[in-house]
């Protein structure tokens, strides 16, 4: 009498590593995919941020600097100056972009209900409030500066060499005449991406916004 063997079904060892050389391609094809789709959020993500931070940055100061005086004489407490070489000087009509201006916004200051004084001359802020990127580590930052009082609008600004030439990371220009009321606000900002696992080597280019703004007479 002759004994039938068994056969059992199953995989040899070659199909067993052809099997995981595929599993393995797959995976690492699914990983790759993802890690694009990350970065690519990531960029998206960051241009929002940046959009929507300068953004709010530009109507804070929009909405200060329309109170600034247009009369540039020096008794004009409210006059608009920019720090040129080192002096602050009422700010030239010349479309010029300078990196630092100041003003005084007006200020009921003998409290008696209005911004004008007896006299009917309208009361300014006794400090000026200053627009200029920050100092030392904090040199990247967008400031504003009353007083004692030092707060950031924005972070993020770009190094000067990494823009196109000529433009400067932070910058305020008044219009030549017969627009010599209207000064231009112009900031560029670079954020990274942030997103743990994603590189920092996928950071966004530089991105600008401008608006302008009309001083009081």
């Amino acid at each position: 009498m002759k004994l039938k063997r068994s056969c059992r079904g199953g995989f040899s060892l070659v199909e067993v590593l052809v099997v995981s050389v595929m599993a393995a391609g797959m995976a690492l094809a699914i990983s790759s995919v993802i890690r694009v789709g990350l970065r690519s959020w990531a960029a998206k993500q960051g241009q929002m941020d940046a959009s929507s931070e300068l953004r709010r940055s530009l109507h804070t100061m929009a909405k200060e600097l329309a109170q600034a005086q247009r009369a540039m004489d020096i008794a004009s407490t409210g006059r608009l100056e920019a720090l040129v070489g080192g002096a602050w000087v009422a700010m030239p009509a010349d479309g010029n972009f300078y990196p630092t201006v100041r003003f005084r916004v007006p200020q009921d200051l003998d409290n008696n209900g209005t911004v004008l004084d007896a006299a009917w001359v309208v009361e300014r802020s006794v400090n000026p409030i200053q627009y200029s990127q920050g100092a030392g580590a904090n040199t990247l930052d967008l400031q504003r500066t009353e007083g004692a009082a030092v707060r950031t609008l924005l972070r993020g600004l770009p190094q000067a060499a990494s823009l196109p030439a000529g433009e400067i990371p932070l910058g305020f220009r008044r219009l030549a005449a017969p627009n010599d009321s209207v000064v231009e606000i112009r900031v560029w900002v670079q954020r990274g991406a942030g997103i743990p696992g994603v590189p920092r080597s996928g950071e966004t280019e530089p991105a600008v916004l401008s608006t302008q703004v009309r001083l009081r007479n």
